[in-house]
């Protein structure tokens, strides 16, 4: 059974893992915008996970130990670490030798972006009680087509936060240079949701007619 202390020990070290890594990058500890990077991440994420172990242990069960193999893409977990790690790494390396400038007002909206991508993680998960950290058909827990908060505007939205954090994450960070290294994660992700549309509408009883009715897979009015 998940506990509260394992899910805080998990995000706590994610996120000084990621905080290490553009601190050591940057050769400095005054790094602001990392520091308050890191902040968002580690708060929203705990905070939304806190509150599923109260009202859908099942969920978190689901997306931090899930079976293991049953994922129809589990390269995405390999792919997904270059871009991140080149990501960090680039956002430090900026901040120590100066390559790019962002003024602070956008510094403040790339926060914001970074922000809302993790609120609409809450979202979904607040709606979504199928929403695995795997592509797979969950038969064992009676998995239903869900089409109710952010599911009446895109059918991944999900993917539509790491859009989000993609856009957002590198400005945030004080560097134009780190925000290009996330184009590849990007990338990954479309590649995901065609994977796991594909398998939606090949096994899942009544996505078909949710997908007639809501058009756009991850960005409204584009994809």
């Amino acid at each position: 059974m998940i506990t509260l202390f394992f899910v805080a020990t998990r995000f706590l070290v994610l996120s000084a893992l990621f905080l290490g890594v553009l601190l050591l990058s940057a050769g400095r500890i005054d790094f602001p915008g990392a520091w308050a990077w890191s902040a968002i991440v580690f708060s929203v994420a705990l905070g939304t996970y806190a509150w599923l172990l109260r009202v859908n242990p099942g969920l978190v069960q689901e997306r931090l130990a899930p079976p293991k193999g049953t994922d129809r893409d589990a390269a995405t977990r390999r792919l997904v670490i270059l871009p991140i790690l080149g990501h960090l790494v680039l956002a430090g390396l900026d901040a120590r030798l100066r390559w790019s400038t962002v003024p602070l007002a956008a510094q403040l909206a790339g926060l914001v972006f970074v922000a809302s991508g993790f609120m609409l993680v809450t979202w979904v998960l607040a709606n979504n009680p199928f929403a695995s950290s795997q592509v797979r058909i969950q038969t064992e827990r009676k998995q239903a087509v869900i089409s109710s908060g952010p599911y009446r505007l895109v059918r991944h939205p999900m993917y539509l936060a790491v859009v989000l954090v993609a856009l957002g994450s590198g400005i945030a960070l004080g560097s134009w240079w780190a925000s290009l290294s996330l184009v590849p994660l990007v990338a990954v992700f479309i590649r995901r949701t065609g994977i796991e549309d594909r398998m939606l509408h090949d096994e899942l009883d009544g996505y078909r007619a949710y997908a007639e009715r809501v058009r756009w897979r991850v960005v409204p009015l584009v994809y």
